[in-house]
């Protein structure tokens, strides 16, 4: 028999929606397409200032986009503190030696943001069984997004924002995922003890790491079977897919 839980948090992106990475835009990278959502910032950038920067190209744009991206990577990584979208694109302009405009930096975002949300797609299979939980119990999301609008979005489009509180992101509260402020913060929204309280989450050093270290129970879905990192202990349960959550919460 399971634990008793009283509430369920959950990660958001390739939890609750899915990348779909085929909705990417795609940039021609020396006579290869691949799909990023630079190509499309890398025209925007363009339009607005009349035309592509000198001496820059899109697959230029490309890696300066995917270097600073991988900079900043290691510095949330490092601090665990969320860095805003909108420094990660006013790097990628001074990176690029581009004057830096706030509004163009805005612009960017949006551009980017709009692409990268229009990827994340809810599966209509989950929608009975997450609708069903929400009446059972309080259920939440504990996200790494460093856009807060952006997240809410997708919530609000796929009419879930009714069903999800407390929604807790990073860019909101400071602290990524696996640092426990963040997991903390939630659990003192809901107004229980962390061993109440199950996780749920695709990625095991944020997810898992961090639902351990406030002291959660966590369900990894792992619908590849990939094998745990090392350091990273054995869930108490693990998922292929969320309808798999049936079994141990609604049975």
């Amino acid at each position: 028999m399971p634990p008793l839980y009283r509430a369920v948090l959950f990660d958001l992106c390739n939890t609750i929606v899915n990348f779909d990475e085929t909705r990417y835009p795609t940039i021609d990278m020396d006579g290869t397409e691949i799909r990023s959502t630079a190509g499309a910032v890398f025209e925007a950038l363009a339009r607005v200032l009349g035309e592509a920067p000198p001496g820059l190209t899109a697959a230029g744009f490309h890696g300066i986009f995917l270097h600073v991206s991988a900079e900043v990577g290691i510095e949330r990584d490092t601090t665990h503190r969320e860095i805003p979208s909108e420094e990660r694109f006013r790097r990628i302009l001074q990176a690029a030696g581009i004057p830096v405009d706030e509004k163009l930096i805005r612009h960017l975002v949006a551009v980017h943001m709009g692409h990268l949300t229009g990827s994340l797609v809810f599966d209509e299979r989950h929608r009975p069984f997450v609708e069903r939980l929400s009446r059972r119990m309080p259920i939440g999301i504990v996200s790494n997004f460093d856009h807060g609008p952006s997240a809410r979005a997708v919530l609000a489009r796929d009419n879930l924002a009714p069903l999800f509180d407390p929604v807790v992101i990073s860019i909101e509260n400071g602290w990524r995922k696996p640092h426990p402020a963040i997991f903390e913060d939630a659990l003192a929204s809901l107004g229980l003890p962390a061993a109440e309280v199950l996780f749920v989450g695709d990625t095991p050093e944020a997810d898992l790491l961090g639902a351990g270290a406030a002291g959660m129970d966590a369900v990894w879905i792992n619908p590849w079977e990939m094998p745990l990192p090392d350091g990273v202990s054995p869930p108490r349960h693990t998922i292929r897919d969320l309808l798999d959550l049936e079994d141990i919460l609604l049975r």
